[in-house]
């Protein structure tokens, strides 16, 4: 990273299918590299993407990402949960807190994205989510970068 690189704001087109995502835009921030740009938030609705991935990226104009590619990837993954029952997934929140994971909401949705550090194994995140009724609470894993997760 570049010292003292301020916190940088550019916004991804989204495609919008059946109403989802509820937005056409999403706003991600990012610090400059020597390279390209280190993202520094939680995507909601952008996949292949987690918190410390390195793209080099064109801009049609100041802020709007026009493509994208990634210079590296980091071993953080990203997860999406939509909560379809108001039956309460606070426990498994927990857990995943407890295991370095970072949660962030969108109440208006019932949906969360939640950024999994390194050091939390795939069986602890599987630890977590197996008992997760499917129906209840789809999980969705745009950019998995744990590989060693059991298949039960």
């Amino acid at each position: 990273m570049i010292a003292n690189s301020p916190l940088l704001e550019f916004a991804f087109d989204l495609e919008v299918r059946d109403d989802w995502p509820p937005a056409a835009v999403e706003w991600l921030y990012f610090s400059k590299t020597q390279n390209g740009y280190r993202l520094r938030s939680l995507p909601f609705f952008v996949p292949d993407l987690s918190v410390g991935d390195e793209l080099s990226i064109s801009f049609p104009d100041k802020q709007r990402i026009g493509s994208w590619k990634h210079l590296s990837r980091s071993s953080r993954s990203t997860l999406w949960v939509m909560l379809m029952d108001d039956l309460s997934i606070e426990p498994t929140l927990e857990k995943l807190k407890n295991f370095g994971c970072n949660i962030e909401r969108l109440p208006q949705f019932n949906y969360l994205a939640i950024d999994v550090p390194e050091k939390c194994t795939a069986e602890e995140l599987d630890e977590c989510l197996g008992y997760l009724n499917e129906d209840r609470y789809p999980v969705a894993y745009p950019s998995f970068r744990h590989s060693d997760i059991s298949d039960d």
